[in-house]
């Protein structure tokens, strides 16, 4: 069990697993397994820029042996709106070595998120 939501797409993108968390932050059920993972996480980097696409970056990243890091990411739930996280994107071996399965975990970062922007703020 882990403390924060956690998802896995498969090698073609398709949402294949999503704990509670993970269900809580993008307001979704069952009917969300089985869909494309950039639908229902849509994830802004933040520059504002969808991170979370079909050529999905972590995807690419992971095709390319790239190492794993953190993205700051704002998902957006089905009202549009949702919360900054840290989210570690992992890429996995699959059933008969198929490769990359994207095991995604994400923290809250909201309330870093409100600091900068008040701190910002006050500079100005």
């Amino acid at each position: 069990m882990v403390g924060c939501a956690c998802w896995v797409s498969d090698p073609v993108g398709r949402l294949v697993y999503l704990n509670d968390e993970g269900r809580r932050l993008f307001k979704v059920g069952d009917e969300a397994l089985g869909r494309w993972c950039h639908s229902i996480v849509r994830g802004l980097d933040e520059q504002g820029r969808d991170f979370c696409r079909e050529a999905c970056p972590a995807w690419c990243d992971a095709m390319r042996a790239r190492p794993a890091r953190p993205r700051t990411l704002r998902t957006r739930g089905p009202d549009g709106r949702g919360p900054w996280s840290l989210v570690w994107i992992v890429s996995v071996r699959g059933p008969q070595g198929t490769h990359p399965w994207l095991v995604h975990c994400a923290c809250s970062q909201e309330r870093a998120h409100v600091i900068e922007r008040e701190a910002a703020a006050d500079a100005r």
